[in-house]
């Protein structure tokens, strides 16, 4: 019996031995792997929250973004558009007054506003400086009243200014001319009051006989776009001399001609 005891009492110390082993063995791996698989799910997808979290703020942010970025670069475009130095060709038409200066007879002067009008032409020289030669077909005349009536005096010719031209600015730009013109003749009309019209054609005179030349000079307004620009300005002319009899004496009658022209030019070159 004792024996019987014995055995059995060893085989129980074997088998809870042989458990005990057993459950060393596989229990850490049970521990670890289920807090491995615990730490490593959640940081899984603690990460991959984190991730699709930046990722909902990137594209978050990306779709703020190229709204801001188009308005922005058309903002930004739009201020760096360099309207200087450029060359132009267009057209512009005008009225004019004519004033008398350096009257020598005792005349008083009646309102008569002209026209002219034609092509203008602007080559640029550098981002301030152009040049701007123009030709026009002008009508200038002057009403004098005196003792022996009143007399209108109309004269058309082809005027040819050549002009310096100093603009400042970029998109607006102030601007001034200054420089020489031509004037060739082509007929004078003379009319006193209840009185027949004379004309005076020159067509049978020499180019130096129906020239004149004298100072030009203005200062205007330009505003530029893409494609051209729409100008204003106000300009004076100044005769000075003629290619037949040259410089005008200081007692001689001088008219002083002033207008104010609107135009625009279409860009062509640079």
């Amino acid at each position: 019996m004792k024996r019987f005891s014995l055995i059995a009492l060893l085989l129980f110390t074997v088998v809870s031995f042989v458990e005990a082993q057993s459950y060393r063995r596989y229990s850490p791996y049970d521990r670890g792997y289920s807090s491995y698989d615990r730490r490593s799910s959640d940081r899984r997808y603690s990460s991959d929250d984190r991730r699709y979290s930046s990722y909902d703020r990137r594209y978050s942010s990306y779709d703020r973004r190229p709204r801001y970025d188009r308005y922005s670069y058309s903002r930004s475009r739009y201020k760096k558009e360099d309207y200087r130095g450029r060359s132009y060709l267009g057209v512009k038409a005008s009225g004019n007054h004519s004033l008398l200066i350096n009257k020598t007879l005792p005349v008083e002067l009646g309102l008569a506003p002209e026209y002219d009008g034609g092509l203008v032409f602007n080559f640029s020289l550098g981002n301030v400086l152009s040049l701007q030669p123009e030709i026009l077909y002008s009508r200038n005349s002057l009403v004098t009243y005196s003792r022996g009536g009143d007399l209108k005096t109309t004269t058309s010719s082809i005027d040819v200014p050549v002009l310096f031209r100093f603009s400042f600015g970029n998109k607006t730009q102030f601007f001034i001319n200054a420089g020489a013109a031509a004037r060739y003749a082509l007929e004078t009309k003379e009319r006193f009051a209840g009185g027949m019209e004379q004309t005076t054609d020159y067509e049978g005179q020499d180019f130096n006989q129906r020239t004149t030349y004298g100072a030009a000079g203005g200062m205007g307004i330009a505003l530029n776009s893409y494609g051209g620009q729409f100008f204003i300005e106000a300009r004076g002319y100044y005769p000075m001399g003629s290619f037949r009899d040259g410089w005008l004496e200081g007692s001689e009658n001088r008219r002083l001609n002033v207008g104010l022209s609107l135009g625009y030019l279409a860009r062509f070159g640079r």
